[in-house]
This record gives structure tokens, C-alpha cells and sequence, in this order.
């Protein structure tokens, strides 16, 4: 039964966390997310206590989800900002290393095919 936390994984799936969502699942580094966790935690740990805006469970944060949706968006914004780096030039270079990454497969399939053109590889 859910309990109204979410930890950031889940959260970043939802639409409710935007492109931010994408940029923290899919394009920060381990040590960007880490860098995202601790300011929230930082913000949570100045809500009034009664909030109880985040718990440590499955040995992850978990936070309020009505937190999340007010803060996380413009943490992880803020965080690209604190690293001096663009959020829509790193998503682009994603991008370019999957589609590079997608076409050598794909070359390497067609160079098979052709050695091999009934399918037999």
C-alpha cells in the first residue's frame, strides 16, 4: 500500500518531474545524482519536523511526494548550475553517443548480413 514517499528513482519516471526526471535518471553521473540527494535532503532537514518530509528506508531516501514536486525540478537545474554545465547540451550529448552507439550495432548487422545474406549468422 503506498505510503505517500517515493525515492528518486520512482519519481524521475513520473511526468510530474518534467525533462528534469530524464537528466537525473539518464544523463547525470552517480556523482551529479549524489550531488541532487544531498541538496534535497538539505532542504527537507529545514521543514518543520511534523512534515516528516523524508526517511531513510531499503537503504534509500525516500521523500514526501508533494516535496518532490516542489523542489526537485529546480534542484536538479540547480545543480547543473553549481557544475557549470548545460543541461540541454549534456541531454543532446547523450543523444549523439546513444545514436552512435545504435549504428555500430547496426553496421555491424548489416556487415553480417551481407557475409551471410539467408540469415544464418
Amino acid at each position: 500500500m503506498p505510503d505517500g514517499y517515493l525515492h528518486l528513482n520512482n519519481y524521475s519516471h513520473s511526468s510530474k518531474s518534467g525533462l528534469a526526471g530524464s537528466l537525473f535518471e539518464r544523463v547525470m553521473t552517480q556523482r551529479q545524482r549524489k550531488l541532487v540527494i544531498n541538496c534535497l535532503l538539505e532542504i527537507a532537514e529545514k521543514q518543520p519536523p511534523e512534515d516528516n518530509t523524508v526517511m531513510f528506508k531499503h537503504d534509500v531516501y525516500r521523500f514526501r511526494k508533494e516535496f518532490l514536486q516542489e523542489h526537485f525540478q529546480a534542484v536538479v537545474y540547480g545543480a547543473y548550475r553549481f557544475i557549470y554545465k548545460l543541461p540541454s547540451s549534456e541531454i543532446a550529448t547523450a543523444v549523439v553517443r546513444e545514436q552512435m552507439s545504435v549504428e555500430k550495432i547496426y553496421d555491424a548487422r548489416k556487415a553480417a548480413h551481407r557475409k551471410d545474406p539467408v540469415g544464418n549468422f
